[in-house]
């Protein structure tokens, strides 16, 4: 549902192909991503507002996946195995900067990665469909196996 929102811009972002800006929403006074692609309408005002001297966008996202970027919440350690195939491809081109190596053989890559566990995340996983496997968080890996089992019913 649409509504009309007065932000303070402070940055934009690109994530797969799509641009957002991020900019203090004057409704609340938070700090929020819009996407540029579900604007209907924009005006820009004369209106002036302070740049926050402590907002860094690279502090902001460094352990995110995505747009989504939980504020005062502790990013987890992520492990993921993939198959060997698609572990090539992960070693390439890794999912986020905090990717470390655990286990490289024939058969599998194990990597961690300490980000938030966001919606975002949550869908580049479910991406390589059976070629990867949480290991942990036993939060996430019971979300995944969750929709999975959706799905699933879907097909019955």
């Amino acid at each position: 549902e649409a509504s009309e929102r007065l932000i303070a811009p402070y940055a934009l972002k690109e994530f797969k192909g799509r641009w957002y800006v991020l900019g203090k929403d004057e409704k609340d006074s938070g700090i929020k991503t819009f996407g540029l692609d579900r604007i209907i309408n924009i005006e820009i005002t004369k209106k002036k507002f302070p740049y926050p001297v402590n907002f860094d966008l690279a502090d902001t996202y460094k352990n995110s996946f995505g747009i989504i970027s939980p504020p005062q919440t502790t990013p987890e350690k992520i492990i993921l195995e993939f198959d060997a195939d698609q572990g090539k491809y992960i070693k390439s081109f890794p999912l986020h900067s905090s990717q470390q190596t655990i286990k490289d053989d024939r058969d599998t890559l194990l990597v961690s990665i300490d980000v938030h566990a966001t919606h975002d995340m949550v869908m580049e996983i479910l991406s390589y469909g059976n070629r990867v496997r949480v290991i942990e968080p036993q939060h996430l890996k019971a979300t995944i196996r969750n929709i999975y089992s959706e799905a699933l019913m879907q097909y019955q």
